[in-house]
């Protein structure tokens, strides 16, 4: 097994364990995320500054978003799955993520805001 088959082995191994994660026990998830993002973390490389951002190449580009408020983008090989081509596909991935998490915070905070409160003006959370 060469080293990039090794990687995708790794990472799915990582996206499965996350799955689990989600539909797991609550109370463990904490220390396993932590867990699966240090093993990630491990197996993959730093972005590195590039001079064109929409050049493919040899590297790949892997958004990890175990916390989706803060999605991570790391290098990879570039046949690894789930990986993009170029950094600001990674980017525009790491952006939507960001957007979706904003989207059901707002959601959330709007739901709090009612609650308990038949006709509500404004509370300031």
């Amino acid at each position: 097994m060469d080293r990039h088959d090794d990687i995708e082995d790794r990472i799915l191994r990582q996206r499965i364990r996350s799955l689990r994660i989600r539909f797991g026990v609550a109370a463990k998830a904490p220390c396993v995320r932590q867990e699966t993002l240090d093993r990630l973390l491990s197996i993959s490389d730093p972005v590195a500054t590039i001079p064109d951002p929409y050049a493919e190449g040899e590297i790949g580009y892997l958004v990890i978003a175990i916390d989706s408020t803060a999605p991570i983008i790391r290098e990879v090989p570039a046949n690894t799955a789930g990986a993009y081509k170029t950094l600001a596909d990674a980017k525009e991935a790491a952006r939507q993520i960001l957007q979706t998490a904003i989207a059901q915070a707002k959601e959330s905070l709007t739901q709090l805001r009612q609650v308990g409160i038949d006709n509500i003006n404004y509370i300031s959370l």
